[in-house]
């Protein structure tokens, strides 16, 4: 079962994936809906070569950069 704390925690990154988008390099985020006990987040998806990381990386930081222009500081950055 999922605690409050955690739903509450999911809700407010829904709310912070809406108000960010727009960034080319930020993953784009397509819905959210909950059960009883989850929250579901739809974002878009994909893969990539090895060799494509070193581009992936320069985006991630790109993205921190507009976040902490807009007082947003993340948690949890990784290039999936």
């Amino acid at each position: 079962m999922t605690s409050a704390i955690a739903i509450e925690d999911v809700r407010r990154e829904v709310k912070l994936l809406k108000a960010l988008s727009g960034h080319k390099h930020l993953i784009k985020f397509h819905d959210a809906c909950e059960d009883a006990n989850n929250v579901y987040i739809v974002m878009e998806g994909g893969r990539y070569t090895e060799e494509d990381a070193k581009v992936i990386v320069l985006q991630i930081l790109s993205v921190a950069a507009f976040c902490h222009l807009q007082g947003v500081v993340h948690r949890d950055l990784k290039p999936e």
